[in-house]
């Protein structure tokens, strides 16, 4: 008797669930069909706080001329493992090491508890300030670039993007777009 197994299905033996990064790219997808702004994906998307690769993974799959990088703010071991033919670095969002206008698309998702107003927990301990980051985003990004945020962040925080010289395209809750 043969057995086959579907590429999913091996992935998620051997790396466990991958429903939450496919949810993301579906996402990610929708934001830049939705603006019309899929041409960006031929060029450099950058994902701050990559953790396990998986998201990075999933946008492979889509868009496989894109060249992908993150930055793990832990280890990048397992990104690596996960998406081996992606640029990945352990580092600080803070002090992105990425030349001056790189991305076309940078994305961030469940990384503001490391930030200076994070939860109090000792699991996030608290490695970046949001207006270096906002500054570091706006550096790393190209000229019409965009910087996808998914999570809940305060107004405060927001608006250190905008002073920043980012430009807001969906300022709501749990999802805000900028534009360089």
């Amino acid at each position: 008797m043969t057995w086959a197994i579907s590429t999913a299905n091996l992935e998620r033996a051997l790396y466990g669930d991958w429903s939450s990064a496919t949810a993301m790219t579906n996402s990610i997808k929708n934001i830049l069909t939705g603006f019309n702004l899929e041409y960006l994906m031929k060029g450099r998307f950058f994902d701050i706080g990559c953790g396990d690769g998986k998201t990075l993974h999933e946008l492979k799959k889509s868009y496989p001329t894109t060249n992908f990088f993150g930055i793990a703010l832990d280890s990048a071991e397992l990104a690596k493992q996960n998406n081996p033919q992606a640029g990945i670095v352990t580092g600080s969002c803070d002090f992105i090491l990425f030349g001056d206008g790189m991305f076309d698309v940078i994305f961030s998702s469940k990384i503001f508890d490391y930030s200076e107003l994070g939860g109090t927990s000792p699991v996030f301990p608290k490695t970046f300030r949001t207006q270096d980051l906002a500054q570091e985003v706006k550096r790393v990004l190209r000229k019409s670039g965009i910087y996808i945020i998914f999570e809940s962040i305060e107004k405060y925080q927001a608006d250190l993007f905008k002073l920043a010289g980012l430009t807001p395209l969906i300022d709501d809750l749990y999802l805000r777009v900028f534009q360089k």
